[in-house]
């Protein structure tokens, strides 16, 4: 529940504002479509998220503008980055390779980022090469930007390379 209130502040939220804050649970549970919940527990949600400073509240007249703040927008990409997958399909005989230099002050930056495109199903062809026949540029770049590393992540695209049958088989192209 509250991954949903966080996506939908991310969206800029508008509500009709039921004394203020309570009963705005009332207001949100349509929007939510949570079976099994009463609006009092979506009350104490956003009641929490607002103690937690990941959404502010605004009221202009009826309305309940409910926003993130940047600790909850940082929140919302984390939840997207856990939800990045490939799109795997007919293979368009290009290889996407990634290769990476991230120095030691950002290592954390770097072990997240390898374990992430392992977890996406690259192949490591090398400690800091990473290769997958799927398309990837927006994930990559999302994971980039996610961790302020764009100035130490490259993505190739290729044909052919050495060691490819190996990186065939993995993926189980032939």
């Amino acid at each position: 529940m509250t991954k949903t209130i966080l996506i939908l502040a991310g969206a800029t939220l508008l509500v009709p504002t039921l004394a203020v804050a309570p009963g705005l649970g009332y207001a949100l549970k349509p929007i939510l479509k949570v079976s099994g919940l009463y609006p009092s527990d979506i009350d104490r949600a956003i009641k929490r998220l607002k103690r937690q400073k990941l959404i502010s509240m605004s009221h202009d007249g009826d309305k309940t503008k409910i926003t993130l703040t940047e600790n909850g927008e940082r929140k919302v990409l984390n939840y997207k980055l856990s939800e990045i997958k490939l799109k795997k399909g007919r293979w368009d005989g290009i290889w996407r390779i990634v290769i990476f230099d991230i120095p030691e002050k950002d290592r954390k930056g770097r072990n997240i980022l390898r374990s992430k495109m392992q977890e996406l199903g690259f192949y490591p062809l090398q400690k800091s090469v990473m290769v997958t026949p799927w398309k990837c540029k927006d994930e990559i770049d999302f994971i980039k930007h996610f961790y302020h590393l764009e100035d130490y992540v490259n993505l190739i695209h290729a044909r052919i390379f050495d060691g490819e049958d190996v990186v065939r088989g993995y993926f189980e192209l032939d």
